[in-house]
């Protein structure tokens, strides 16, 4: 999603005025707006999730996403939390030795508490129905290196429940909710 050249451009104004950025010359083969939006966020995400701001590589298609998405501390607060109530007995360090593991995220958003829960699962389903925002995640759980994380994009509605039905037989032993705040009218 981010060319080498963007990374850098990101990394060289990660300080600048991005309102100056957005008026001033664009550098060719740079999409300074995408680029401006992705430097906000990493503003953001310095504090809210260190891990993921650590990654220059990472986008973030929409503010609101960033700003509704869990931070670090609660991510792994709720990756404690689910690790105690799938395997009580055993350490979150330690790797469960048999049975696999499937936890599915049915309003995955920015995917930060997907991206943790999903180290201590052996299978993490991330459902998304922003379209643009799952691209974006998908991308960015390829970079960070979670490769247990299968992305799909889908609506969990009353009237739609395709997700719902793509899990069955798959073994889930949790289904995790956390649905975005904000209704219609922002």
């Amino acid at each position: 999603m981010l060319t080498r050249d963007e990374i850098q451009y990101i990394m060289d104004n990660s300080a600048a005025d991005t309102a100056r950025l957005l008026l001033g010359a664009k550098p060719a083969g740079i999409n300074v707006p995408f680029c401006v939006k992705c430097i906000e966020a990493r503003k953001k995400m310095k504090i809210k999730a260190p891990h993921w701001h650590s990654i220059p590589s990472l986008v973030y298609p929409f503010s609101v996403s960033v700003e509704q998405g869990s931070s670090q501390a609660t991510a792994l607060f709720k990756q404690q939390l689910i690790q105690e109530l799938l395997h009580p007995s055993v350490d979150i360090n330690e790797k469960l030795s048999g049975r696999e593991t499937v936890i599915a995220d049915l309003t995955g958003g920015m995917g930060i508490d997907s991206y943790f829960i999903s180290q201590i699962a052996d299978t993490h389903y991330y459902f998304e129905r922003n379209t643009e925002l799952c691209e974006a995640t998908a991308y960015n759980f390829r970079e960070l290196g979670a490769n247990n994380i299968i992305v799909s994009n889908r609506d969990i509605t009353e009237d739609n429940c395709a997700a719902l039905e793509e899990l069955k037989g798959k073994g889930i032993d949790l289904l995790y909710i956390d649905p975005a705040r904000r209704d219609k009218t922002g």
